[in-house]
């Protein structure tokens, strides 16, 4: 059986791949007369997952043992955001973000109600895009 280093070095090249073939050209768009194009800086970042997971898959740094526990709260966390970025497309962000915020807060072990980081942040981070810089969000 592959090492848990291995995998994730692969599954780091697979999440490159992905954003550079599909997440990337579906959701960033070109400027023709723009010096630097938007995709730059998230393709870069998209080469540099891949090298590096690439590394770590063919060179890995000890023996990582897969902890039964660990994987079902990573599975746990995975599935709260994913369903939450679902709920974002089709509720809009400003009523799930609040949220999502307090399901990660909950399943990371988090137990300090901040009002600042389950309720003001999400609202300040709408209130940035929509507001200041015109940029909406779904």
């Amino acid at each position: 059986m592959p090492s848990l280093n291995r995998l994730t070095g692969a599954a780091c090249v697979l999440a490159g791949l992905c954003l550079l073939l599909v997440v990337i050209p579906d959701q960033v768009e070109a400027i023709e007369d723009s010096g630097v194009q938007p995709a730059t800086i998230p393709e870069a970042v998209a080469w540099v997952l891949m090298v590096a997971g690439a590394s770590h898959t063919l060179f890995p740094a000890g023996d990582t043992p897969l902890d039964g526990p660990e994987a079902l709260r990573a599975g746990m966390f995975l599935a709260i955001v994913g369903g939450g970025v679902y709920l974002m497309s089709e509720i809009g962000f400003l009523y799930v973000a609040p949220a999502l915020v307090l399901a990660v807060m909950l399943a990371m072990g988090e137990r300090r109600w901040f009002l600042l980081s389950t309720a003001a942040l999400p609202v300040g981070i709408w209130a940035i895009l929509e507001l200041w810089l015109n940029r909406p969000l779904p």
